[in-house]
């Protein structure tokens, strides 16, 4: 069929063209697939690798007795890595290095999906801006006692520091639907201390001696859950005409500072 096509177009005057059925291009792989597969492998491979050094790969027994969780939570971690989304980044951090990959692979993984950055990769691009100290507080169900964190001098919205406080993000933090969306767990929040709210500011309300954290305006009512169910917090419901407000959150250091336009 073709050959006479040919043919047939020597002794025309018009050009004949074929269409040719066109080489698949390769798809590269969406989402969290790749990595969840890169991991596995990873895993199914760690007694014949047996890497040196800081590429020994751990087993999920050792990762979950380094995060103080069970070695079957990490299995589902590295099934699904988008459970470690809502993961605070040194625990990202000891699960990937846990897996031999390099500090620089963490990097490009935290980058690529969206993961929580480690301690150890923010701090040092925020050393070379000039940083104050302002108090760090827990939470009522779970206070701690007061300490004191640096943060960068640009993330206080020419607030004064005295005026300011941080808190992070925890398990057994109480938080509406929206606001665990929207802070992730580990955040560590900057908070001031006499700020009226506004539309989607992240606010730390009071509503009968406990604390939780909301989107603003709460407008009707809604439960406040802990952000991990194996904790001792309660759910408690929520009714905007008893809540008070404590904190307004301004900022966060969730996006990591840096001088390359990458945040």
């Amino acid at each position: 069929m073709l050959e006479k096509a040919r043919i047939h177009a020597r002794s025309s005057p018009f050009t004949l063209s074929i269409d040719m059925p066109r080489a698949r291009a390769k798809r590269e792989p969406i989402g969290l697939d790749e990595l969840a597969a890169d991991m596995t492998a990873r895993m199914e491979r760690r007694e014949r690798l047996d890497l040196p050094g800081p590429r020994a790969i751990w087993s999920q027994s050792e990762i979950g007795r380094r995060l103080e969780v069970h070695s079957t939570t990490v299995g589902k971690w590295e099934k699904d890595p988008a459970r470690m989304l809502q993961r605070t980044g040194d625990e990202t951090y000891i699960v990937f290095r846990g897996y031999g990959y390099s500090r620089s692979e963490i990097e490009r993984l935290i980058r690529q999906y969206g993961f929580n950055w480690p301690t150890a990769f923010v701090e040092p691009a925020e050393s070379i801006i000039e940083v104050v100290e302002v108090v760090q507080e827990g939470w009522t169900s779970g206070m701690k006692p007061l300490g004191h964190r640096q943060v960068s001098e640009a993330s206080l919205g020419g607030f004064a520091p005295e005026d300011l406080r941080t808190r992070t993000v925890e398990h057994r933090t109480l938080a509406t639907g929206a606001a665990q969306r929207e802070c992730r767990l580990g955040t560590q929040l900057l908070l001031h201390t006499n700020l009226r709210p506004q539309d989607r500011d992240p606010v730390i309300v009071e509503q009968d001696g406990v604390q939780a954290l909301v989107i603003w305006p709460l407008r009707s009512p809604e439960w406040a859950m802990p952000y991990s169910a194996a904790t001792s917090g309660k759910p408690v419901l929520l009714k905007p005409e008893q809540l008070r407000v404590v904190r307004v959150a301004i900022g966060d250091t969730r996006i990591r500072r840096t001088v390359d336009g990458d945040a």
